[in-house]
C-alpha cells in the first residue's frame, strides 16, 4: 500500500475544547463589487482580526515580541511553551504564583509530557516543534486569551483550586470567622519575635520577604502559621489570644485548634491564588498541626504531600528558578518531607539522588557552614536533630525478626551501630534536659527515639546491670516527654505508652514481692541469684512509693520482670509501638497506640 503524502493539520481549540473557526475570507465592499475591482478597503479590518487571534504575535519597536519585557516570555507571548525554569524564571513563576498583572484576562493550563494533548499542543506551534528537546522538560504551558468582558473573578485560573463548587457558600464564613482569627497586634509581635529567633533559622519557610503590610488573605494566613508555630514555645503561654475570641487568654489546645482550623478553611477556598503561599502554609501545618482525634492522625502527612504537589507543579524541584527565595523554599520543603517521612513512616515524596551518603561529623559541618557565631540554642537544636538522624541510620532488625535465630542472638546489634546509637540516645537526653531548645516538632520525636533505644535494651539485654541502667534512662526519657505532651500529639502518645509500661512494671514488682518466700538465714543465702527470687531477700530493703507500690529502683533485674506482666496487658502491642518507632519503614498507628496508652 502506497504511503500517503497528505499531512495532518492540527486545529486549535478554545478553553472549552471546541475548535476555533477557520479564517473567513473578507468580502469586497459594495462600491468595489459594482466596479468589479479588487477591494482594499477591508484589509485594515482583516489585519485587526488577525492581530486578535490567539496564535498571533506582534513585535515592538525594539524587535522583541509583544508582551515580552525585561522578565522574558509571558503567557501572552506564546500560546504554548516548554516548562523549563531557567529559560523563563520570572515570567513563568509570576504567572504560576498569581502575580501576573494580566492574570485576570489570560489563563494557562499545564500539560505534562504524559498527556497526549500536550504533545499535540506543542506540535501545533513552530516554537515547540522546532525547539530542541531536553531531558528535564516536563511539559508545556498552554495559554489562552479570555474575553475581556468576563469578570476578573471568574477568569482567575491561577489559583490551586480553579473550580470550587462550594466557594460561594464558604467565602462569607471565611471572611467573618477565619480571616479575623489572628492574634492582636501586641501578642503577634511577641509571637513573631519568638518565631524569628528560634524557628525561622531552622526551617526558613516564612521569611520576612514573603510578608506584606496589607491585610490580604495571603498575608493573614502567613501571620496565622507564624503564630501557630511560635505558640509551642512555653514562654508564649500568656500571649495566646485571638481577635475573634475576645480578650480572654486561651489554652494552647484552644489556640492551636482555632488557628489551624482557620488556615485549613481559608486554603480550601479560591481567596489565595499564590501557590508559594500554599506551599509555605501547608509545610508549616505539616509540622505544627496537632491532631485532636484518631481520624486526624494522618492529616499532617497529607499537608506535606499537598505542599510537595504544589512545589512540583511549579517545577521548584528542577532548581532552575533563578530566584534564591524559591530555591530556599524548595530546600525547606525537601527537609520537611524527610522529617515527615521519618515521623510518620511514610514514603519520601521527593526522591533522593544519593541514597548512600557517608554520615558526616557534626562539628566539621558547623565549621564549614561558618556557623560558629550562631546562637547556642540553635546549635543545640540542630545537635538533637543530628543525633536523631544517627539513631534512624542504624537500621537494625527487631529482636526475634529472624526465624532462624534465637531471640537473644537477634537482639545483639553490630558493635559500631550499638555504640553510635547508644551515644546518640544519651546526647539527646542530655541536650533536652540541659539546653534551651527551639520549639520544633523533631525535639519530642528525638526524645521518643531515645526512649525506644532504652526500651529495647531494657527488654532484651542479658545483663541485669544493663537492664537496670536502661530502666533509669527509660524513666528519664518519660519525664522529658512529659514536658511536651500538652503541646505535641506524638509526645502525648509516646508518653502515655511509657507511663503505662512503668506502672505495669511496678505492678509486676509488687506481685513478685507478695509471692516471694520468707527470707532465709544469712548462712543459707547463696551468692548466686535463684530463678524464684526477683528482688533482695529482705522486703524491708525496698523503697516504698507513696501509693504503696515498690519504687522502680528496687527492682532486681536478675529475673525477667516482663514475664510477670498481667495477661490483660498487651505486651506485644507495646513492643510494636516502642520498638517499631526505630524503624522508619514501619507505619506508625498513632491512634491505636493513643488508646493503648490512655
Amino acid at each position: 500500500m502506497a504511503s500517503s503524502n497528505k499531512t495532518v493539520k492540527f486545529v486549535e481549540s478554545d478553553p472549552s475544547g471546541l475548535p476555533l473557526k477557520r479564517k473567513q475570507v473578507q468580502q469586497a465592499c459594495e462600491s468595489c463589487r459594482k466596479r468589479k475591482k479588487r477591494c482594499i478597503h477591508t484589509e485594515g479590518d482583516e489585519d485587526a482580526d488577525v492581530s486578535k487571534s490567539p496564535g498571533s504575535r506582534t513585535r515592538n519597536h525594539d524587535g522583541t515580541p509583544n508582551g515580552q519585557g525585561d522578565h522574558g516570555l509571558t503567557p501572552s507571548a506564546h500560546s504554548s511553551r516548554r516548562f523549563v525554569c531557567d529559560t523563563n524564571p520570572e515570567g513563568l513563576f509570576a504567572e504560576a504564583t498569581g502575580s501576573d498583572a494580566l492574570g485576570s484576562k489570560r489563563g494557562s493550563r499545564f500539560l505534562g509530557d504524559t498527556n497526549p494533548e500536550g504533545m499535540f499542543a506543542e506540535v501545533t506551534h513552530s516554537d515547540g516543534a522546532t525547539s530542541t528537546a531536553r531531558n528535564d522538560e516536563v511539559g508545556v504551558w498552554v495559554s489562552t486569551r479570555h474575553d475581556t468582558s468576563v469578570a476578573p473573578e471568574s477568569a482567575n485560573v491561577t489559583a490551586p483550586h480553579p473550580a470550587i463548587p462550594y466557594d460561594e457558600i464558604l467565602l462569607p464564613y471565611v471572611q467573618e470567622h477565619c480571616l479575623t482569627c489572628v492574634p492582636p497586634e501586641r501578642e503577634y509581635r511577641q509571637l513573631k519575635k519568638v518565631y524569628t529567633r528560634k524557628i525561622h533559622p531552622i526551617y526558613a519557610l516564612v521569611p520576612d520577604s514573603a510578608m506584606t503590610d496589607n491585610d490580604s488573605p495571603a498575608n493573614i494566613v502567613l501571620r496565622q502559621v507564624i503564630s501557630l508555630a511560635a505558640a509551642t514555645d512555653p514562654s508564649m503561654a500568656n500571649y495566646l489570644r485571638l481577635n475573634n475570641k475576645g480578650s480572654e487568654k486561651l489554652s494552647f489546645v484552644e489556640f492551636s485548634q482555632a488557628l489551624s482550623g482557620a488556615i485549613r478553611t481559608t486554603l480550601a477556598t479560591s481567596l489565595i491564588v499564590d501557590r508559594t503561599v500554599h506551599i509555605r502554609a501547608l509545610s508549616m501545618l505539616s509540622l505544627y498541626f496537632q491532631p485532636s482525634s484518631l481520624q486526624e492522625s494522618e492529616v499532617p502527612a497529607q499537608f506535606n504531600a499537598e505542599a510537595i504537589h504544589h512545589s512540583q507543579t511549579l517545577g521548584l524541584h528542577l532548581l532552575r528558578t533563578g530566584d534564591p527565595a524559591l530555591e530556599t523554599l524548595f530546600c525547606a520543603v525537601w527537609a520537611v518531607d524527610k522529617i515527615n517521612a521519618a515521623a510518620y513512616a511514610s514514603a519520601h515524596a521527593l526522591g533522593d539522588l544519593k541514597p548512600f551518603v557517608e554520615l558526616p561529623v557534626l562539628e566539621p559541618m558547623i565549621v564549614e557552614a561558618n556557623a560558629l557565631e550562631v546562637p547556642t540554642h540553635l546549635l543545640a537544636t540542630l545537635e538533637v536533630f543530628y543525633h536523631a538522624v544517627i539513631i534512624l541510620s542504624c537500621r537494625l532488625p527487631r529482636p526475634g525478626a529472624e526465624s532462624n535465630q534465637s531471640s537473644y542472638a537477634s537482639s545483639i546489634p553490630p558493635a559500631m551501630a550499638n555504640a553510635r546509637r547508644s551515644l546518640a540516645s544519651e546526647r539527646i537526653a542530655h541536650a533536652v534536659k540541659k539546653e534551651k531548645l527551639s520549639p520544633v516538632p523533631f525535639i519530642p520525636y528525638a526524645v521518643s527515639l531515645s526512649l525506644s533505644v532504652e526500651y529495647r535494651k531494657m527488654r532484651h539485654s542479658a545483663l541485669p546491670m544493663f537492664r537496670a541502667r536502661s530502666r533509669d534512662a527509660f524513666k528519664s526519657s518519660c519525664e522529658l516527654l512529659k514536658r511536651f505532651k500538652n503541646i505535641f500529639y506524638s509526645a502525648k502518645v509516646t508518653y502515655g505508652l511509657g507511663e503505662r509500661m512503668l506502672k505495669e512494671m511496678e505492678r509486676a514488682a509488687t506481685t513478685l514481692v507478695q509471692e516471694a518466700p520468707p527470707a532465709a538465714n544469712a548462712s543459707e543465702i547463696s551468692s548466686e541469684p535463684t530463678p524464684e527470687v526477683a528482688f533482695s531477700a529482705d522486703p524491708q530493703d525496698f523503697d516504698m512509693s507513696m501509693n504503696g507500690m515498690p519504687n522502680l529502683d528496687s527492682i532486681d533485674f536478675n529475673m525477667d520482670v516482663f514475664g510477670h506482666f498481667d495477661p490483660s496487658f498487651d505486651l506485644t502491642m507495646a513492643d510494636n509501638a516502642l520498638e517499631g518507632n526505630l524503624d522508619i519503614g514501619l507505619p506508625l498507628n498513632w491512634g491505636e497506640w493513643a488508646q493503648f496508652g490512655s
